[in-house]
């Protein structure tokens, strides 16, 4: 009992630690190689600027994410492979906890992703807002000329609010398309019962 309560609270942890070096390439290099007629982008991981800084170092992530970007590349050229699924344009916000990952990320790893992926939950003004005012002038300070994709953005539907997402989701979508993104997700926070 007592180890399988260890266990958990290690888990958020392990399961973001480096894998054995190659090992990620490969799978992603089979994944790609079997299914890459029918999937059009491979985000290797999500939000790595909110993972515990004990996790990986940067420089681990760094290769990493080359690592899988090869090996889908290796099974299938078609595959657009995107940047992680930043949740924060940069390393200001005080949520971030792996602070400098996307900056370096920005910096030293344009030959390992096709698209840059970003999220950015909640209202269309605070959305707008950290896209214009962090996401695009980091871009533009680091030298990223890869295509932007919002690729996970919402806010949440419940206690009455489903009229004011409906609406969030197509002004995010118009918005977001006439900036340039390349594609668009809408992924729903909470949804309700009905």
């Amino acid at each position: 009992m007592i180890e399988d309560k260890e266990r958990a609270r290690r888990w958020p942890t392990y399961i973001r630690t480096r894998t054995k070096k190659g090992l990620m390439g490969r799978f992603a290099e089979m994944l790609a190689a079997r299914y890459g007629k029918d999937i059009d982008y491979v985000e290797p991981s999500n939000e790595p600027d909110f993972w515990d800084k004990n996790a990986m170092s940067i420089d681990e992530y760094l290769d990493y994410q080359r690592e899988v970007y090869q090996g889908v590349k290796r099974g299938c050229k078609d595959i657009q492979v995107l940047s992680p699924g930043w949740a924060q344009p940069d390393s200001s916000h005080h949520s971030v906890k792996l602070k400098g990952l996307h900056e370096r990320f920005m910096a030293e790893a344009k030959d390992a992703f096709d698209i840059h992926a970003i999220h950015g939950h909640g209202t269309l003004a605070a959305y707008e807002k950290q896209i214009e005012d962090r996401f695009f002038p980091a871009r533009k300070r680091f030298g990223v000329t890869a295509p932007w994709y919002p690729n996970e953005t919402a806010a949440t539907g419940v206690n009455g609010a489903e009229d004011a997402v409906a609406a969030i989701v197509w002004r995010k979508i118009l918005w977001c398309r006439a900036h340039g993104a390349v594609d668009y997700i809408w992924y729903n926070l909470v949804a309700t019962d009905d």
